[in-house]
Formats: C-alpha cells, structure tokens, sequence
C-alpha cells in the first residue's frame, strides 16, 4: 500500500491519496511524514480521496488507534479539518466510522464526508466562510 501526498495551495491544503490495501501501518506511517513535513501551513486542510478503489485492511479496533495517532498529526499541524472524498457506498461507510473515532478521540478536529468531488467545493466553502 502506499499513502502519497502533496502539500498544495502553499502549504493551506494537504492532498492525500491512498492507493490498494491500506492498513494501520502504512497510516500512522503517513501521519508522521505530516507531522514532520515543515510544508503544511497551520490550519491546513485535508483532503482524503477514499475514491482510488482501496482495500480497506483495518476496522473498528484500528480506528481507535488512527485516530489516537491523528491526534499528534492535529497538535503538531493545526489542521482545520479533514475531507473524505468517498467513491463508493464503502468507502463513504469506513469513513463514517473514521469521523465517528475523529469526534471520540480527537475532539474538536471537523471531518466531513463528500459522496464525490462535485461535492468537494460546497464543504470547501462552507469551512472558508
């Protein structure tokens, strides 16, 4: 699995695209290439593209963990908030999961959940406003 990223809008937005199996390890590895990317600006958002056919390898008890690793990720990056682009009815329902960890572990970190990127300018927005 691999996690890639690129940090865009000079540093304000983090584009994150996982591809094939993603498992716990590949996404606290991809946590700690944020918390020591010096790029991403502070209330930077995140955008999570769950639209690229993964594998999703983890569940309920690796939730609590993500998002447990997220919280240093949030600390160390101030980030606005996290938006999951979800291409499948799946995909939309692991990252309902995410966001219900994100609120129990990491409060105050908004995650939103887009069924598409048509979607993705409206939530842009919405937190721009």
């Amino acid at each position: 699995m691999s996690i890639a990223y690129n940090v865009a809008e000079g540093g304000n937005k983090i584009m994150c695209f996982p591809k094939g199996a993603l498992n716990l390890e590949d996404i606290t590895g991809y946590f700690e290439r944020l918390v020591n990317d010096d790029n991403i600006k502070p209330g930077a958002l995140e955008i999570v593209h769950f639209d690229n056919g993964q594998d999703f390898q983890f569940g309920h008890d690796e939730c609590k963990t993500i998002t447990g690793s997220y919280r240093q990720v949030k600390e160390r990056r101030n980030i606005k908030a996290t938006i999951f682009v979800c291409g499948s009815t799946f995909a939309f329902g692991m990252a309902r999961m995410l966001q219900t960890f994100f609120e129990m572990n990491v409060p105050g970190h908004k995650v939103f959940l887009v069924k598409g990127k048509d979607e993705l300018p409206k939530v842009i927005d919405q937190l721009n406003d």
